[in-house]
């Protein structure tokens, strides 16, 4: 809905209006923030024509219509009788008000004799830009008054220190004068929530941010919500100012030591809000950081998810740890400039949103006095008195606006834009059983049933049973669909980053003989397109291997460096139980250690369960000789799909050459009759 301003002189015998329309959407969808635009009424210049002041956030593109409008310097000029649209863009994002024409013009003093704008700031002092009829004066309370005099047209008042309102006086012959109070502009500073780097390719990353001001990066590309192409080991500064030029808000992203990043460890996801005053010469930021990494902060104290009592003045830099490898990731937030009018200041700070599968969440820490509301989720700890909160159970996909109130203070308002709902896994693993040489055979794929003509390996997911009951429909519709390097199918599994014994969302998908985890048309990424993007621990499980699952929670977005599995054993999640309990396992590792810098899933878990052992409760070569073969050893199943072929060859033997128990006791448990290896997921 348009709104339409209407402004009536005190005896209500005259009216000047103007439309704003209204935005297309609320919050912005393409993640920009429009430009600030303001304008005056219009000013009769005699002639047929009037004048209109305008002031546009400095970049902002000005564009006028209709055609018989001409737009020069600050200045619209269009004919009476005409209204005019003025449409700032800037970033993708427009900011549209339509000024109406003066009804007369005709009438000596029966029109406002000057339009001014709303000011700007260009550093400690702001501006602010005027029209008026040639034969009027206008003089102000405070700063410089250019183009005032009569014999001019257009001008501007500027040098005025910001805080500081305007009183602004036009006289014009025998009219009576006017007067009118020009309000200084808010030095708010806009709210920044700066996210850690991401390797998007080899030499480059990219870091993502949320703002409702203008943000502009000393490195990279800035495109809606992400500043990509920053070359690795240059740091990052993300500047968002206020629309208007009055204040700004400053964070600094530390480079990743290199990309892509080493499987050896990952850097923890962190991201950091504004400085919030907090009084006593102190500020607080909200933070958010992977679960388990450990946080440690410059400056202040760390109070859940946010940083208290840092001195104003000092920037404070935030370092997360990462729980395995000790890799790190730092961020610094700068201190607010002025905390003296609190008033003045940003009144909260927020983290990025946190996904956790459907829904997501966003911490925040504010001014004790501020009450925090949302348009979506559940607010928690909003209320006046509480310095820290939180806004769960949001739908991924939605946006909300935040809104926080101070009683001595006007209400501001915030998007918070929704994590991109969809994301891909692009990760490579190994099956021990399947092994040969530095690759895996694809026999499954190659050898047609005699009984059906297709190939052994199925064209719809085998995970539908126990132990694994997955329900997804993963299909192809014939075996040329299926691709020719295939080896088999497994389950990849994003896991809670807070409880990765939590399955947030499964896929089941083709593992190629290089390795390479794909999707159903065997090339691209595997995708979760209801799953927004965060941080997941990434599991893979097969039907006769052991699962195992990424060391560390993983940020997962719409396109990802490759996570391999294969090059390293701290790689995989290592269970310290596991590793020190000698009598049942002998400390086995999360993957089998093939030699030549090779990893790989353990195989032999003929059960499907959770350990692989030749003899004792649960072992594995049951299944081969009484449950396959139904008890004699002698016989040899051909061309068949089924979970007692440990070396994935089609065939399951207890006898003979390639003979599935011998890849059992000797292959996978070393010829150890008691040995029990233990699975780490």
């Amino acid at each position: 809905t348009n709104v339409t301003l209407t402004a009536k002189s005190t005896n209500g015998c005259g009216t000047t209006t103007a439309v704003v329309p209204s935005p297309t959407s609320c919050p912005s969808t393409n993640g920009c923030t429009p430009p600030a635009l303001t304008a005056g009424q219009g000013v009769c210049n005699g002639g047929g024509t009037y004048s209109v002041a305008f002031s546009a956030t400095a970049g902002a593109t000005i564009a006028v219509s209709p055609v018989s409008a001409t737009v020069s310097g600050n200045t619209v000029t269009a004919p009476v009788g005409t209204n005019v649209t003025i449409t700032a863009t800037l970033g993708g994002c427009s900011s549209v008000v339509t000024v109406n024409s003066p009804v007369d013009c005709s009438t000596a003093c029966a029109t406002p004799a000057a339009s001014f704008s709303a000011g700007a700031c260009a550093g400690a002092t702001y501006s602010v830009n005027f029209v008026k009829t040639s034969g009027s004066v206008v003089t102000a309370s405070t700063g410089t008054v250019t183009g005032g005099g009569s014999g001019s047209t257009s001008g501007t008042i500027s040098g005025v220190a910001t805080g500081t309102a305007i009183t602004a006086t036009v006289t014009e012959g025998l009219c009576s004068a006017q007067t009118i109070t020009i309000s200084a502009p808010s030095t708010v500073a806009p709210i920044l929530t700066a996210s850690n780097a991401v390797c998007s390719g080899a030499g480059t990353y990219s870091v993502t941010f949320n703002s409702n001001g203008i943000v502009t990066a000393s490195a990279g590309t800035v495109s809606g919500n992400s500043v990509t192409g920053i070359p690795v080991g240059t740091n990052v500064t993300l500047t968002a100012t206020s629309t208007n030029n009055c204040a700004t808000s400053v964070a600094v992203v530390t480079s990743p030591v290199s990309c892509p990043v080493s499987n050896t460890c990952t850097p923890p996801a962190l991201s950091a809000g504004n400085g919030v005053c907090s009084g006593g010469g102190f500020y607080s930021v909200a933070f958010s950081a992977d679960p388990g990494s450990s946080v440690s902060t410059s400056a202040g104290i760390i109070n859940g998810n946010s940083i208290d009592n840092i001195p104003v003045g000092t920037n404070v830099v935030i370092t997360a740890t990462a729980a395995v490898g000790g890799c790190t990731t730092v961020l610094q937030v700068n201190s607010p400039s002025d905390c003296s009018t609190v008033c003045n200041t940003t009144a909260v700070s927020f983290t990025r949103p946190v996904s956790n599968g459907a829904t997501y969440s966003v911490s925040f820490s504010k001014r004790s006095s501020t009450v925090v509301n949302s348009s979506g989720g559940i607010v928690t700890g909003g209320t006046n008195g509480s310095t820290v909160g939180t806004i769960t159970g949001i739908p991924v996909g939605v946006n909300i606006t935040v809104t926080a109130a101070d009683p001595s203070c006007s209400t501001n308002s915030y998007v918070i834009s929704s994590p991109v709902l969809g994301l891909t896994v692009n990760t490579k693993v190994f099956l021990q059983g399947a092994m040969s040489g530095s690759s895996m055979t694809t026999i499954l794929r190659t050898t047609i049933s005699p009984l059906t003509s297709l190939p052994l390996v199925p064209l719809s997911q085998p995970y539908s049973g126990a132990p694994w009951n997955y329900a997804g429909t993963e299909s192809v519709g014939s075996a040329a669909a299926l691709p020719a390097n295939l080896t088999d199918w497994v389950l990849v599994e994003l896991r809670d980053a807070s409880s990765p014994s939590t399955v947030i969302a499964t896929r089941a998908a083709f593992l190629l003989s290089n390795g390479n985890i794909v999707d159903l048309d065997g090339v691209s990424a595997l995708s979760f397109p209801t799953v927004g993007e965060g941080a997941y621990y990434i599991a893979i499980r097969h039907r006769n291997h052991m699962g195992i699952r990424t060391a560390a929670a993983q940020y997962l977005k719409t396109s990802n460096q490759p996570y391999d599995f294969t090059t390293a054993q701290v790689a995989a999640y290592q269970n310290g139980v596991i590793l020190s309990n000698g009598g049942l396992n002998n400390g086995n590792a999360a993957m089998k250690d093939l030699g030549g810098g090779i990893y790989a899933m353990w195989g032999g878990n003929a059960n499907s369960n959770t350990t692989v052992r030749y003899s004792g409760p649960g072992n594995d070569q049951t299944p081969i000789v009484n449950g396959a073969l139904g008890g004699n050893a002698t016989i040899v199943l051909a061309n068949v799909y089924n979970n007692a072929d440990l070396n994935l060859n089609g065939v399951v033997r207890s006898s003979g050459p390639n003979n599935d128990t011998n890849v059992l006791l000797n292959t996978v448990l070393g010829g150890n009759l008691s040995l029990v290896l233990s699975q780490h997921l």
